[in-house]
């Protein structure tokens, strides 16, 4: 001990005891600001029309705009997401109908042809949600903080830590299928829709393609829109350029894909 500075006793264990629930009920408050928040934010795409858009291509009546969404501001703002870490490819697009008869769109009529002969189809967005686990935050480290000065204060103290961890995991539980739920939606709300679309109506939203595990990287990819046979319509090819996309990794263990 310094010279200069006087012994300072240990707490008593019954001092302890008492200490304890304060700390931890300080630590489960932590807990309650932190999962009140919201835990799933994005914000809406642009609203874009087919001449707009960065490739687009007319074939008799029917029109076709694309916007591959590769850059990860974009991603982020739009879906929360980091889809370079899963191998998904968000593309948004948007078709035209000026034709005198009704139009059929829907995703499955969609594919993205990849360098190597390798062909893709998107995936619903219900499933792409599934991708994303949520992430242990400063709330779950709170719960763990308050189960560790529990059992560090003491029997009564214990007691208090256990109680706060499990009210914890609850409230986080509760947030994470909140969070989970909000992002279902979310990419289920923004995906491109099925729908016969009247004349001079069109359809818009995202494109989710799933890109196999090995895929190398590439810089282009041939989106494909193909109607229905019965329209005797054209196929309509766009070519999209300087994608800059990785190798794609491994699914998560979690993934519907593997």
């Amino acid at each position: 001990m310094s010279p200069n500075r006087p012994d300072i006793p240990a707490p008593s264990p019954q001092c302890r005891d008492e200490l304890a629930p304060s700390a931890v009920a300080a630590l489960l408050s932590s807990c309650l600001l932190l999962t009140g928040c919201a835990a799933y934010e994005a914000r809406e795409a642009a609203i874009a029309t087919i001449p707009a858009m960065p490739y687009s291509v007319q074939q008799g009546p029917v029109s076709l705009g694309a916007d591959p969404h590769v850059q990860p501001e974009r991603q982020e703002a739009i879906f929360a997401a980091d889809f370079a870490s899963i191998a998904v490819l968000p593309v948004q697009v948007v078709v035209g109908n000026g034709g005198d008869g009704p139009l059929h769109v829907a995703p499955e009529q969609f594919t993205l042809a990849l360098p190597g002969g390798q062909t893709t189809a998107p995936r619903p967005g219900p499933e792409v949600a599934l991708l994303f686990p949520p992430e242990p935050g400063v709330a779950h480290y709170a719960v763990t903080g308050a189960g560790m000065v529990g059992g560090l204060a003491g029997p009564i103290g214990a007691l208090a830590g256990r109680v706060a961890g499990l009210l914890g995991s609850l409230m986080l539980n509760q947030r994470d299928d909140e969070a989970a739920n909000g992002r279902r939606e979310d990419y289920t709300r923004k995906e491109l829709p099925t729908v016969d679309l009247p004349r001079g109506g069109s359809a818009r939203g995202f494109l989710f393609f799933v890109l196999p595990h090995g895929t190398p990287p590439f810089d282009e990819a041939v989106l494909t829109y193909t109607p229905s046979p019965d329209s005797t319509l054209p196929a309509l090819r766009i070519t999209l350029k300087a994608l800059h996309i990785n190798a794609a990794p491994a699914p998560p263990e979690n993934s519907p894909f593997r």
